[in-house]
Parts: structure tokens; sequence; C-alpha cells
């Protein structure tokens, strides 16, 4: 009886194991994603260590708040840090070499946004001048969380003119001299037909 009693609780145990790996595996792996190396709950925030610099302590309501804004949901296994960030830049109105929230141009967004999330400050200088001196070009297809977006303009006479900052599924934060700062899809008529490149800070 003991025997047939131990045997039952061991086929529990392992069904319930194997239920518990199933929901923990993620259900998306793009590419742009970075794994998760560690994450600890305390006290209803959660702290996120995605092997990146913006590595940081978050809740759970913090991300909930982001993604309203952002207009898509933000998982924990994005850079959370990038995401959180640039939530609190969208509405910002445009202005030309602006770098800060009462008015901002798009190179001067890419130049707070990235150096408030990674730390990293390259010259101010303009979109152009960004891709050509601290990027390594990278495809559409390669784009991930944290890369520039760069692209021409109807009167850049095929030059860079326009930047921004790549998201996730297809979208980007940029400043937008007519809307101010928001969030805009590649796939938009008008993004695609003015794409340049994508850039990896180097």
């Amino acid at each position: 009886m003991k025997k047939i009693i131990y045997i039952i609780m061991s086929m529990v145990l392992l069904a319930s194991c194997s239920t518990m790996k199933k929901l923990a595996e993620p259900s998306n792996t793009s590419a742009y994603r970075k794994p998760i190396r560690e994450l600890r709950v305390s006290g209803g925030r959660v702290s996120v260590d995605n092997g990146t610099s913006s590595s940081s302590e978050v809740s759970m309501s913090e991300l909930a708040r982001a993604g309203r804004k952002l207009g898509f949901d933000v998982e924990l296994s994005d850079n959370c840090r990038l995401m959180t960030e640039a939530a609190t830049w969208i509405g910002v109105p445009y202005r030309s070499g602006g770098m800060d929230r009462s008015g901002v141009d798009c190179s001067g967004l890419v130049y707070c946004l990235y150096g408030s999330v990674y730390g990293q400050r390259f010259e101010r200088c303009s979109s152009y001048d960004m891709f050509h001196k601290y990027c390594t070009p990278v495809n559409a297809s390669q784009l991930k969380q944290g890369d520039l977006v760069f692209f021409t303009t109807d009167n850049s006479g095929g030059r860079i003119g326009h930047s921004g900052i790549y998201l996730k599924n297809g979208k980007f934060i940029h400043a937008s001299s007519s809307k101010g700062v928001i969030i805009s899809n590649l796939n938009e008529q008008y993004w695609s037909k003015h794409w340049f490149a994508g850039g990896k800070v180097r």
C-alpha cells in the first residue's frame, strides 16, 4: 500500500514540475529580446537583470503605465529601463535644437534618451553625423531594442535627415516636427519610403 501511495505522489510531483517548466518558458524568443538572467520580486517591485547596463528595479504598475503610453505591452524580457524612460518623453513638443522636456528635436531626443538609459554620451550633432560618427549600419530585420533608426526626408536630398530609437515590433520613438515625441511604425508608408538604415552604437 505504501509503495502504491509513493508511486502516485511521485507521478503527481513529476507532472507538476513539467507544467511549471512549460509556464516558465518565454512565449516569444524574438531576436530583439534579451534573456532575463535574474528576476527578484520584493515589496511589489521587480528587479530585472537582463544582461544590459539598463538592468534596474521597476514595479509591474510602472511597466503597465509605460505600455499604455507607448501603445504596446512592455514585458519583463524587454529592456525595461529603455521602455519606462521612453514613455516619459511621449507628448513632449518639438523644438529645433531642443534637448529637454520643454521641447526637443529628433537628434536631441536620441542624445538625451540614449544617454539616460545607457549612460553613454556622444557629441550633440545632427542625425547625419550621429550615424556616420557613432554607428555601425544594420538592416531593419536585424534591429534590436535600443538601436538607432535613420531616415531621409522629403527635403534632405537622399541624405539622412531624421532619427529615432527602435523599441520593438517595428515601433520606434522619435520627435516629429508636427506632433512632438511620438511612437511610429517602420511599416508605415512614409517611414518605409524614407528608410535609410539602422545603426548600432559603437
